[in-house]
């Protein structure tokens, strides 16, 4: 397969087990989407990344896709990728091709993902917190009822007033 940015042809490599395709002139890379994730966080932790900006529940605003650009031919089945904002809000804009299920990344472009899967202690805990509730539906109920009685007395107490 050739790179779909500078025609050179890709070279198989491994990261930690994990396969991918690389130009070594460019330095772009392509991975297979299931595989995206599991090498930005094994690199994050191999690199010691520190986050570019920490996720704080919605504290980051998605930028526009960039226009001008061509459209990348996909490099196994020479359809056209599509340009997306990786996880809507990473501003890491990748190549998708949805018919081989695969990413291109230009340079740079992994180390960027990387950063962007380094969250914020506080929503690890909230989301831990969430996925507890979830899974204890009898102490969920609990809550909720609590609250929809404390809700009912204070809109009590303020037609009252």
């Amino acid at each position: 397969m050739d790179c779909p940015v500078c025609n050179h042809s890709l070279e198989a490599m491994k990261f930690q087990y994990l396969p991918f395709l690389a130009c070594k002139e460019c330095r772009g890379i392509w991975v297979e989407t299931k595989m995206l994730r599991h090498l930005a966080t094994r690199l994050a932790a191999e690199k010691d990344i520190k986050p570019n900006k920490l996720i704080g529940l919605g504290s980051r605003t998605p930028l526009p896709k960039p226009k001008g650009e061509p459209v990348r031919l996909c490099p196994q089945c020479g359809k056209g990728m599509k340009k997306a904002n990786y996880a809507y809000d990473s501003n890491v804009f990748i190549d998708r091709c949805d018919t081989c299920d695969c990413i291109w990344l230009d340079k740079g472009e992994m180390e960027r993902l990387a950063a962007h899967y380094q969250i914020d202690e506080k929503a690890v805990m909230i989301g831990r917190d969430l996925i507890k509730n979830l899974n204890e539906p009898e102490e969920l109920i609990e809550y909720l009822s609590l609250a929809v009685t404390v809700i009912y007395i204070l809109m009590r107490l303020m037609l009252r007033i």
